[in-house]
Order: C-alpha cells, then sequence, then structure tokens
C-alpha cells in the first residue's frame, strides 16, 4: 500500500499501533511538520468503502481539548476473549493449557509495552498473599522519633505511582526509598538461598528461578498459611541488609578505585555470609532478621536511601567477604573472562567458597550480636529449591508434553 513520500513500512506500524479517525472530528493538519508526525491517511474499510483524509485518535484528542471538538462518534474497538474458569474437576493437564493460554495473550496483545516474565506472576497466589501480608497494619515499622512507615510491595508494575497520585498521604507513608518489587523479592531470598549466580542471570530469570520453586510450595501449604508477619518481616530485613551492603561497599576504597560488578559483589557476599553461618555455627543458625526489622534505621536511612552508620563486626565481616568476592571475580585466572558471564556459573559460586579469609577475630562476636537458632515461622514451609523436587500426586508425567 503506497503512502507516497511517507513510506509504507513506517505507516503499516502506525496502522497497527493507533486508531484514525475522520477529519470532520479531527481537523486538517496545517504545518508540515506536524503532517510529518501525524500523516493523513484514506483506507478501504468493510461496510463503509474508501474512507479519505484519517488523523490519528491523539490528535482528535488534543483539537478536543484545544477547540471543544466533539468526540460522541468516536467508538472504540474492543476485542474480549473470554476463556471458561477450570472446573474442580479439571485435569491438572488441562489447567496448565489453560494459564498458559492466558499468558500468551497477555504476553502478545500488548504492543506498546512489554509483558515480562514477571509482569505474567502478578495474580500468582503467593503474589497476593503476600502483597496482603504487607499492608497489614503489625506490618508497619516505627523509628525512634515516632514516625510510622510501611514498607511498600509493588506487586503490579507502576501501582506504587497511581497509588501515590491517588492518595497523597501514600509517599509519607512509603518513600521510594522503601519501595520493593517481585524482581527485589527474587534477588534476595536467591541471593540468601545460596545461588547468587542465579540471581546474576538478570532480572527475569532470576524471577522465574524464584517463582518456581515458590508456586510448588502449594503442594505441602495449599492456603500459603506459612506467609505471616514473621515471614513478611524477615524477608524485608533480608531486603534491608541487602541495602545495607549495597552502601557499605560503595563506600570502600578498593571499589571506589574501580567501581565494577557491584551488584554481582553484593549477591556474592549476601550468599556468603549464609554460608559462613552454616559453615561455621551449623545449619540451624541464621542471621537474626528480627534485629534487623526490629531496628532497621540503624541499617537504612529511610529517606536518603543510604545506610546511616557503620554497624560493628558485622560490617568488618561483610567488607572482608566482598573483597574477596572481587578478587576472585577478576583473578589471574578470570582475567581473560568476561565477569559479566562468568558469575552467572555455578563453578564461580564454587571458587568463591574456597579460601574464605580469616575471620576467627570476628566470628565469636557475630555469632553472638547477629546470629539465633533458625525460627521456622520466618522461613518456606520446606528449603526453597528443594520445593522443585516436590510433585503433586494429581500431576501426570506428560503434563508438559510438546
Amino acid at each position: 500500500m503506497d503512502f507516497g513520500p511517507f513510506g509504507t513500512l513506517i505507516l503499516s506500524v502506525r496502522l497497527r499501533r493507533f486508531l484514525f479517525v475522520s477529519s470532520e472530528i479531527c481537523y486538517p493538519l496545517l504545518s508540515a511538520y506536524a503532517s510529518l508526525r501525524t500523516p493523513c491517511v484514506s483506507l478501504t474499510l468493510p461496510h463503509c468503502g474508501r474512507v479519505r483524509d484519517l488523523h490519528p485518535i491523539e490528535h482528535a484528542h488534543a483539537e478536543h481539548t484545544k477547540n471543544k471538538i466533539s468526540l460522541k462518534e468516536i467508538l472504540v474497538p474492543l476485542k474480549l476473549t473470554v476463556v471458561p474458569e477450570s472446573s474442580s474437576t479439571a485435569l491438572e493437564k488441562e489447567s496448565i493449557k489453560r494459564d498458559l493460554f492466558i499468558q500468551s495473550i497477555s504476553r502478545f496483545s500488548n504492543s506498546q509495552n512489554k509483558i515480562t516474565d514477571t509482569d505474567l506472576g502478578t495474580n500468582t497466589e503467593f503474589q497476593i498473599k503476600f502483597k496482603e501480608e504487607s499492608i497489614r497494619d503489625v506490618n508497619k515499622f516505627q523509628l525512634s522519633d515516632g514516625r510510622k512507615y510501611e514498607w511498600y510491595y509493588e506487586r503490579a508494575r507502576g501501582s506504587y505511582g497511581v497509588e501515590k497520585n491517588l492518595n497523597s498521604k501514600r509517599e509519607k507513608l512509603s518513600p521510594a526509598a522503601i519501595k520493593f518489587d517481585k524482581s527485589d523479592l527474587a534477588k534476595w531470598i536467591v541471593s540468601w538461598e545460596l545461588e547468587p549466580f542465579n540471581a546474576s542471570r538478570g532480572a527475569q530469570k532470576c524471577y522465574l528461578t524464584f517463582s518456581g520453586p515458590v508456586n510448588k510450595m502449594k503442594i505441602v501449604d495449599p492456603s500459603y498459611a506459612f506467609i505471616t508477619s514473621d515471614f513478611y518481616k524477615a524477608t524485608v530485613a533480608k531486603g534491608i541488609f541487602f541495602r545495607h551492603l549495597d552502601t557499605l561497599i560503595a563506600n570502600t576504597s578498593w571499589y571506589k578505585s574501580n567501581r565494577s560488578y557491584k551488584i554481582n559483589i553484593i549477591e556474592y557476599t549476601f550468599a556468603l555470609i549464609r554460608y559462613v553461618i552454616n559453615e561455621r555455627f551449623g545449619n540451624d543458625y541464621t542471621l537474626n532478621f528480627r534485629k534487623i526489622w526490629d531496628n532497621q534505621e540503624d541499617w537504612y536511612n529511610i529517606e536518603k536511601s543510604k545506610s546511616h552508620k557503620r554497624v560493628p563486626v558485622i560490617d568488618t565481616l561483610a567488607e572482608r567477604l566482598a573483597l574477596h568476592v572481587r578478587t576472585v571475580f577478576t583473578s589471574d585466572r578470570n582475567r581473560e573472562k568476561d565477569v559479566g558471564e562468568l558469575v552467572k556459573k555455578p563453578e564461580t559460586w564454587d571458587d568463591v567458597r574456597r579460601n574464605i579469609p580469616d575471620l576467627s577475630d570476628l566470628l565469636e562476636e557475630f555469632r553472638t550480636d547477629f546470629c539465633c537458632l533458625k525460627n521456622p515461622r520466618e522461613d518456606f514451609p520446606v528449603p526453597l529449591f528443594e520445593a522443585l523436587k516436590l510433585k503433586d500426586p494429581s500431576e501426570n508425567e506428560d503434563v508438559l508434553e510438546a
């Protein structure tokens, strides 16, 4: 289809993305510059014949605003796909096919904003329950000066901005510095579960690594009853400490002299701290996340998104481990390798766990002041990646057959 000087390809793309309206509603464009941006076209439409002098509806809206042109004659077409609900007796195989079909509609029907795997996970049972827990009053926290705040979990992309515009109190209650989303959540947990190489693979792949076993948790806890206030606070405390490490590492002299790989160093250091706890104190011990939650203003500056001050002992320990991680990344052995790809490999995690620097002068005080016995209410009902081994009794072997 020839569109004159504007070319075929450009206007073909425009025709798929914009609704066009007639010049009776949208005044013809006068300037040459404007006409290049919103060209007039003519189309042959079913039952209408040849329709000339069409303009994008966005320009019609501008004319409506400027000259009070009526838009009553505009009809916006809508395609609605109705997908039947799964019955309680539906085979698991059919239920999975239905869910995949809905996800495909979401992914491929949107031509303006890319739909990511993280977006598709917005309405899972875990995400809904976790969001509901996040807004309970019991999960608000109070600073020493009496101010109350609430960590904002952005389950759906852009919801923080929308809510902030609708509710003037939202930004005061939940400043941007204490907002986190599904990608943040996945990164914190995957790193803490000793797979920093998967956390380093990027937001989307990290989220898929996280969501797979989390969805499997319904086999042992169908209602996700493990998502309690204790679980929520421990999870956010992981994020507080993760962000504390961000500022801590950014302020080290060795990082300032060569600013690179910071997020990967944080992820590996976060995981290495857990590894040290398990190796030196046993698997029954963990970081005291409740202490971090209760004293979070000592770990994180809510207004400026920076750590307030150094935390004795644990900061020294974290700096030693972070420097060790950086040294492994940039060692002679890896000199010819792309560090951006190196951090995604399990073998790199194996290298990091070898030859951990001497921490003997810090361990006893670190255990006493910052570690504690695990509280089952703060964790998943089964270790995260062990959940992948769980099998639903109703699941068929050929559920995902080609």
